[in-house]
């Protein structure tokens, strides 16, 4: 034995896995849906986008230990429960089709089969018309490329993946910075109080008819927009729900100093392929931190590298804004009988707005700028429309309204049990609120499923809607810069108008 031998030999230091860990792999999930799309486009956009993502990667990866909770080991039984949690609402919002898969998968569904056939980009011929499809697709990327050598259950399998695991880290990272596992469930079932309107209606008609009738989705009440409920964005847009949540619980982690906001920038720029409406209040969180860190700032290389990064997704922007004038736009605010609907609107479904003003010290200090811009942004959002369904209002709101749910429930869970009216109160909203979720839960363990359909998105529109064009999803070719979209040259490359029925065991459609 050699003297050598005889010392203590130093054990290796366990590696450590943070919470930044799984705020990175949540990132770096949005990012990837960029990298695969961008391998389609022409050679100057794909460069640009491709530098774009490695600079978002390099911005998340290479981010020093600099908060309190970010930095931590991360809560495996935390996580563990928020993944069974996600898990089970997927499922239950129609992923995979195990379980009642409502209308706007019958669309979905459509995309990711064209995504699963070419990857990106997509295109269509109409008649003498040429056209491709131009939507947010981060979410049908990793999915459609895994279905492209796997085929399309296989597709629809990691659709199922990915989105449990962006919920479950959204869940994870909420628990984390506001307030335990009763942060992340409670969040599950935040909602307006949409069944106080929806009830009173049934009740009208009664008193006027005699007769008992069940109205339409409680969360139309108001008829020209909705403010949806989160279980609601999970089972019907959760490719506009989760980068919306993500870049939310981005911006508090800002706000209590667990993330530059050079990463933040990039962050959001990456998001837009998601979802360019969910983090349309991302501008004004943006001022506001460069105001509010105007000092040091512009000293930081993370802080210019941040907006250089996010420069270089011009091309994605460009893309999704290609004939968005073919896409239906009002100003709705002149409508006959609007300002009354819109102020009971507000009263229904932003009452924890008066709840925190009335408890306004006891809101956490860096919550508070983040809670006025929200709340400013919902007061605007319904005064114009844009999209079929008002999309411009449903999905803007998607940020702000999970910001305010965030600090509506950190400020009740925080409340003393001396406050007994306070706690009441925020008891009572949540209570009535999650009404609405149990009845789309409800729905989706009641009605039957139906299985995956492979038509492509035109047969999948001229099926539910005879003669219809989904502008809301395609634009002509002819209107994509040469440097952004390459030409197709082979007819193959074209999906056409097919023939047969996508949902033969559809409960409503298969009586078409």
């Amino acid at each position: 034995m050699t003297a050598t031998d005889a010392l203590p030999q130093a054990k290796p230091e366990a590696v450590v896995v943070t919470n930044r860990a799984v705020f990175n792999a949540a990132g770096l999930v949005f990012v990837a849906g960029n990298a695969i799309w961008a391998t389609g486009l022409a050679a100057p956009a794909m460069i640009a986008v491709l530098i774009g993502c490695c600079g978002v990667a390099a911005l998340l990866l290479t981010h020093r230990a600099s908060g309190v909770l970010l930095d931590a080991p991360i809560d495996a039984r935390l996580l563990g429960t928020c993944g069974l949690v996600a898990l089970t609402l997927c499922l239950l919002g129609g992923e995979t089709h195990l379980f009642w898969a409502n209308a706007d998968w019958l669309t979905r569904d459509a995309v990711l089969a064209d995504v699963t056939r070419h990857v990106a980009p997509v295109y269509y011929r109409l008649g003498d018309e040429t056209y491709f499809l131009r939507a947010p697709l981060g979410m049908y990327m990793i999915p459609g490329l895994v279905g492209h050598f796997f085929g399309l259950m296989a597709a629809h399998v990691v659709l199922l993946a990915q989105n449990a695991l962006l919920l479950a880290i959204v869940l994870y990272l909420a628990a984390i910075l506001g307030g335990g596992l009763a942060m992340a469930l409670l969040l599950v079932v935040f909602s307006g109080l949409d069944l106080l309107p929806w009830f009173s209606s049934i009740i009208h008609d009664y008193v006027q008819t005699g007769v008992w009738t069940m109205r339409g989705e409680p969360e139309w009440w108001a008829r020209l927009f909705q403010y949806s409920a989160h279980v609601t964005q999970i089972f019907y847009v959760p490719n506009h729900a989760f980068p919306g949540w993500f870049f939310a619980l981005a911006v508090v982690a800002v706000a209590r100093r667990e993330l530059d906001l050079g990463a933040l920038g990039a962050i959001f720029a990456a998001l837009l392929f998601w979802s360019p409406l969910a983090p349309l209040a991302a501008p004004a969180f943006l001022v506001w931190f460069v105001w509010r860190d105007r000092a040091e700032a512009p000293k930081s290389l993370r802080f210019w590298l941040g907006g250089a990064a996010a420069a270089c997704f011009l091309p994605v922007a460009v893309y999704l804004v290609a004939d968005a004038g073919s896409i239906s736009h009002d100003a709705v605010a002149r409508a006959t009988g609007f300002w009354s609907t819109y102020s009971l609107f507000l009263l229904v479904e932003i009452p924890h707005a008066l709840f925190l003003a009335a408890l306004w010290p006891r809101v956490r200090p860096e919550l508070k700028p983040l809670l006025v811009i929200s709340v400013g942004f919902l007061l605007l959002l319904p005064l114009y429309k844009f999209g079929p369904s008002n999309d411009l209002v449903m999905r803007g709101s998607i940020a702000p309204l999970f910001l305010l749910a965030f600090t509506f429930i950190s400020t009740l869970l925080a409340l003393e049990p001396t406050q007994r009216l306070a706690r009441m109160t925020g008891l009572a909203l949540v209570i009535v609120g999650a009404g609405g979720p149990l009845i789309e839960i409800s729905e989706a363990l009641l009605l039957p499923r139906y299985n995956i359909s492979a038509c492509n998105l035109i047969t999948a529109t001229d099926e539910l809607t005879p003669g219809g064009v989904p502008t809301n999803y395609i634009a002509p070719t002819r209107g994509a810069p040469g440097w952004l979209l390459p030409q197709p040259t082979r007819d193959e490359s074209f999906e056409t108008m097919g023939a047969g029925r996508c949902w033969p065991d559809h409960p409503v459609l298969k009586d078409r």
